[in-house]
This record gives C-alpha cells, sequence and structure tokens, in this order.
C-alpha cells in the first residue's frame, strides 16, 4: 500500500491530575506539535478529536481554540485512537485536507472513584448485573490464561515493569502484589500529532498501513482472546499476516488490562524475556491510561522513534507497529503500521 499521510509533528504531556485546565493543556500540545511540523494553524485544514467522553469531545476543543473558532472542517471520533487516526488518513487520501491536525485526551483520574480495578476502561460500559469491575476482570484473566502461549509468571513479570515504568517513581509498586490485571492506574493525558499529505515529497515517518476489527463483547462467546484479535487485524491489514515482530523496530499495545496487552503482544513473539528495547519500551498502556486516546501516546511515541532512527542508521527504513486495544476486554482492535522514510 502507497502511504498518503505522513505525521509531520507530535506534542503531548501526560499528569496524575493535570495542574490546569484539560482545554489549556490541549491548546499546549496542538502548539508543541505545530512547531515541530514547520506548519502553522494557518497551514491545518481539519481537525479530527478523540475524546474520553462525548461530551469533552464536543465542548473542549472550542475551548482550547484548535477547532471551532478557526472554521476548520471538524470531526469528533470517540471510539477509539485507532479508529481516529484511520479517519484522519482516509480525508487527507481522499483531497479533503492537506494538513490535519489529530488531537486526543481524556481526564481520567475522575473515574477512579467510580472502578476499584484503578483501570481505564470506561466505568459506564454495560457489565453483568451484579458483577463489579474487579469480578469482570477476573473473569477475562481466568479466560486468557486457560489459552496456551502465556504463563502467570510472564504476566505478572510484565504486570510488574509496566506498573513501573508508568508510575516514574512517584508509587513505588510492590512487584507480585497485584494480580496481573490490576496492575495499571489512572493519569490525564493530551495528545496532537500533525499529518499531513505524504505526496508532497518531504521526509516523515508515513503511516503505511491500518485496519480494523471489533468483536462483542461477551464472557460466554470464548472470543476473549487478545491473540487472536492483533492476529486477525494484521491479516486484514497486510494481506498475509505477521507470525512474529522481527520485522518492526519498535511495538506498542495499549489494551484496558496489562494481561490483555501482554496476551496481545504474545501474537508476536512476547515471552517472558521481553526486549524492553523493543515491546512497549515507554511502559505500554499503564503509562498513559487516560481512555480512549491512550493509543495516540504510542503512535506519536513511535513516530519519534522511528524518525530518531532514521537518521541514525543508513539501513534499509525502520518500521514500527502500534495496538490499539479499545473497549473493556480490547475487543476494538487496530493495528497501525508506521515506517520511517522520504516519501516521493
Amino acid at each position: 500500500m502507497r502511504p498518503g499521510a505522513v505525521i509531520a509533528g507530535c506534542g503531548w504531556k501526560l499528569g496524575r491530575p493535570f495542574p490546569d485546565r484539560l482545554d489549556v493543556v490541549i491548546r499546549q500540545a496542538v502548539l508543541a506539535a505545530l512547531a515541530e511540523s514547520g506548519l502553522s494553524i494557518d497551514d491545518i485544514d481539519s481537525f479530527v478529536t478523540v475524546a474520553g467522553d462525548t461530551l469533552d469531545g464536543i465542548s473542549v476543543p472550542g475551548r482550547a481554540e484548535v477547532a471551532g473558532n478557526y472554521g476548520r472542517r471538524y470531526l469528533n471520533v470517540p471510539s477509539s485512537a485507532g479508529h481516529g487516526l484511520g479517519a484522519a488518513v482516509t480525508q487527507i487520501e481522499a483531497g479533503e485536507a492537506k494538513n490535519l491536525i489529530l488531537v486526543g485526551w481524556g481526564a481520567a483520574t475522575k473515574y477512579g472513584a467510580f472502578d476499584p480495578r484503578r483501570n481505564q476502561a470506561d466505568p459506564f460500559y454495560a457489565r453483568p448485573i451484579g458483577a463489579s469491575p474487579r469480578v469482570v476482570a477476573a473473569l477475562q484473566a481466568n479466560e486468557i490464561l486457560d489459552m496456551p502461549g502465556m504463563e502467570k509468571s510472564a504476566l505478572q513479570s510484565y504486570a510488574d515493569a509496566m506498573a513501573q515504568r508508568a508510575w516514574d517513581g512517584t508509587v513505588a509498586p510492590e512487584a507480585g502484589a497485584a494480580p496481573a490485571w490490576v496492575r495499571t492506574g489512572f493519569c490525564d493525558g493530551a495528545v496532537a500529532i500533525v499529518l499531513r499529505r505524504a505526496s508532497d515529497g518531504k521526509p516523515g515517518v508515513a503511516v503505511s498501513d491500518f485496519a480494523s476489527i471489533s468483536r462483542a463483547y461477551s464472557p460466554e462467546d470464548d472470543r476473549l482472546d487478545t491473540a487472536e484479535w492483533v492476529k486477525e487485524a494484521l491479516s486484514a491489514m497486510s494481506g498475509r499476516g505477521y507470525t512474529d515482530g522481527t520485522e518492526f523496530t519498535v511495538i506498542e499495545a495499549a489494551a484496558p488490562t496489562p494481561i490483555a496487552e501482554a496476551r496481545a503482544l504474545s501474537a508476536l513473539g512476547f515471552a517472558s524475556d521481553t526486549d524492553q528495547g523493543k515491546f512497549n519500551p515507554s511502559g505500554g498502556g499503564a503509562t498513559a491510561h487516560f481512555g480512549q486516546a491512550t493509543a495516540l501516546r504510542q503512535i506519536a511515541e513511535t513516530s519519534r522513534r522511528l524518525a530518531a532512527g532514521s537518521k541514525s542508521s543508513s539501513r534499509r527504513p525502520s518500521k514500527g507497529l502500534v495496538l490499539d486495544l479499545t473497549g473493556p476486554a480490547g475487543q476494538h482492535t487496530t493495528a497501525i503500521m508506521l515506517q520511517a522514510e522520504t516519501v516521493q
């Protein structure tokens, strides 16, 4: 597939919680992304937003002066970061926009009062009547652990490592103190990504391919294996599927729980001896669980890593893969392939 869009600049900020108003932080992220891209607000044709909830999706962009006040096209895609990226790339490929800003955010710290799992999953998702978030998480974990290819010790080790990275030393979680499916934390976050038309011929990180799949969430339907969802999305994206992650320089995944995230990574070769420089080097979803927009930060960080790697190496262009698993079990899966190269 010939890439139609290139990531030209990124900006983001995380906090637990933010000391400033969310609209102020969003504006700061947008200005940082524009500065890195070398473009100005006058160069932008359209905005696509991915918010943690519908109210924020409608009200925050205007207050942050990143959309309506400029009279640009505006589209809010509240489902997931992957779907938001797909909508942004499609606008560019369809010729409706030459330069576009994709913005995502969420004040997920407010969910902590409702969700004792301390998990990013929206507490307003439908759950079995009478079942607490912790019980639902345990059901999902037991289903996944019954599947081949994952050991409890590997999952626990992964969850502990991600928790250490997620909290940046402000909290020192004791290894093994909690089951693998509860080792995540809330934070507030805002991310802005500037995309431009690939045919401009300037170097950048191309969105070379992506594909989304969705599955109904039911503990009885035997479809809780996130590894199988990842394989299905990769097959839909490439037409040939991937059996390992050897062709990727970096692989990032964000899922509602560490146990689902590790299982998703297992589709690409994750094991107990995880290569921390390749699989979720920034800490995975546990580092930035601020709702549906979490994976946007991983897209931005992967883009930065690929761009830096392409400048320091004369080898073939480096590739990155971001897996966005949204929903209580991660059943809305998007696979996004990024490639650092000079696009002609």
